[in-house]
């Protein structure tokens, strides 16, 4: 698979998963990054070598709301 199939192919999954109603999206916590967002957060990233030590927040990963019990 190339990258731009690849590309298309999660595009494609982005969009169905957008078009679900918004309680489905959160019962799945599926809120996906658009890719111009991901483009912008990607572009930001220079090459590293090999042995780098890396930490990196996921742009994705939500409010990550605390339970209460």
């Amino acid at each position: 698979m190339t990258g731009a199939q690849l590309t298309t192919d999660v595009e494609r999954l982005r969009v169905e998963a957008a078009n679900r109603p918004r309680d489905e999206k959160e019962q799945l916590g599926q809120f996906l990054t658009p890719p111009d967002v991901a483009e912008l957060v990607a572009s930001l990233f220079q090459p590293l070598p090999i042995a780098a030590r890396v930490r990196l927040l996921d742009p994705g990963a939500g409010i990550a709301e605390q339970e209460t019990n």
